[in-house]
């Protein structure tokens, strides 16, 4: 709080009061945006009124751009414009006229976002909000559930009938965003929200984001520390298996505890979502192979297909089904090059964004996250990220020296 207080205080002295405003409307409105975002943003009527603060903060952040900064039309404009110009022409090749308006709305907000989150000052104030929203997320979650947990007996819990089970995905973005401040930080009492976090995944019972939270919790341990200290993310890991083992007997995870048994084929409780998904991914496979360039057009027709008339909870699934493989290889390699330019990004603070895109390339094995809020975030956050590679010619006069290229970095993304 006090790193965001001082940029601040150094925004109202140093900038003109116009300017200074407005940041400040767009930092307040960036914390309710994350705070519905996490999770109210599935409840009616939150997700419109996280619609209309997406729309207000589209227009301010234009506006400081326009006035203070530039548009620059980055790789991420291009895959954005890619992505959504690919599937009007998938739409066209199935006979029929059709844009994602869901997509296309997060990437005109995303984008204009990524202008302001470009600045590595605003960013580093953004992901401190993020921060802040994630604790006024397991506030109002907690309250939520508190009274289900005192009679617990191992059903599934729901908040406002929203199945608590697929918040684990974003406790696990927010676990890792937590302990990046633990680590790095040196916000070591956070390390109790993060256990917290660990106890509610067990909570929504998705065997999923367990799996992803343990693989990742050593990704990021091992990121965050360094090669040099990898005996402690092997230490972390071990704890997190004694601790999986240790929970998952008593009897309020009961519920979990044979989920987990159906899916390595152990005992059955009528719980057969394991065995779907693998028909899921098998039978899209064979549809995927019938139109495999431009696909079958749509967003989630996949159901329209599928044996039991669900989505086939795989996002690669979902994407080359509706778009075909040409799209789903871009947006692929898309993700692939940024985490592989965030190895070779020097600064302190990539670790935290290649977790950011380790979990999101994770989830997307367990759930169609192409179009949520989140996770388009998380990738606008991680391209504003990645320094931007600029050629500039300076022509000299000596001989016959025509000139010479030059590349630079964008100072946005040096280390901070």
């Amino acid at each position: 709080m006090k790193t965001l207080l001082q940029s601040l205080s150094k925004s109202y002295k140093n900038n003109p009061p116009l300017q200074f405003w407005l940041e400040l409307s767009i930092y307040i409105l960036f914390f309710f945006n994350f705070t519905v975002n996490w999770t109210l943003n599935h409840i009616y009527p939150f997700n419109i009124v996280n619609n209309v603060i997406f729309a207000i903060l589209f227009f301010l952040v234009l506006l400081w751009t326009l006035m203070y900064n530039k548009i620059g039309l980055t790789g991420f404009f291009l895959f954005l414009f890619f992505l959504n110009f690919w599937i009007i022409l998938s739409g066209l090749a199935n006979g029929f006229i059709y844009i994602n308006w869901t997509l296309l709305f997060l990437s005109a907000t995303v984008f204009v976002n990524s202008q302001f989150w470009k600045v590595s000052e605003h960013r580093n104030n953004i992901l401190y909000l993020m921060l802040l929203s994630s604790l006024v997320f397991l506030g109002f979650l907690t309250i939520s559930i508190f009274p289900s947990l005192l009679v617990f007996s191992g059903e599934r819990i729901t908040v406002f009938n929203y199945d608590l089970n697929l918040l684990g995905y974003t406790l696990v973005y927010i676990f890792v965003l937590v302990l990046y401040y633990v680590i790095k930080r040196n916000k070591y009492y956070l390390l109790l929200i993060n256990l917290y976090i660990l106890l509610l995944v067990f909570v929504t019972g998705s065997r999923s984001a367990l799996i992803i939270l343990a693989f990742v919790s050593f990704v990021a341990i091992f990121l965050y520390l360094g090669k040099k200290r990898i005996g402690y993310a092997i230490l972390v890991l071990s704890v997190f298996v004694f601790v999986f083992f240790l929970l998952i007997r008593l009897p309020v995870f009961e519920t979990l505890y044979s989920r987990f048994l159906a899916l390595i084929g152990l005992g059955n409780n009528g719980d057969l979502s394991a065995n779907f998904r693998f028909l899921y991914v098998q039978q899209g496979i064979e549809l995927i192979s019938n139109r495999m360039t431009f696909g079958y057009g749509g967003d989630f027709q996949f159901p329209k297909f599928s044996f039991d008339g669900h989505f086939s909870h795989n996002n690669i699934i979902e994407i080359a089904f509706n778009y075909g493989l040409t799209f789903l290889l871009v947006y692929e390699c898309m993700i692939l090059v940024m985490l592989f330019r965030l190895f070779f990004t020097d600064s302190r603070d990539k670790s935290l964004y290649i977790s950011f895109i380790v979990v999101f390339l994770l989830v997307q094995f367990f759930y169609p996250n192409f179009t949520l809020k989140t996770d388009m975030m998380i990738l606008g956050l991680v391209f504003s990220y990645l320094p931007e590679r600029k050629v500039k010619i300076n022509y000299l006069e000596q001989g016959n020296s025509v000139g010479k290229l030059v590349e630079k970095q964008d100072s946005a993304s040096e280390v901070t």
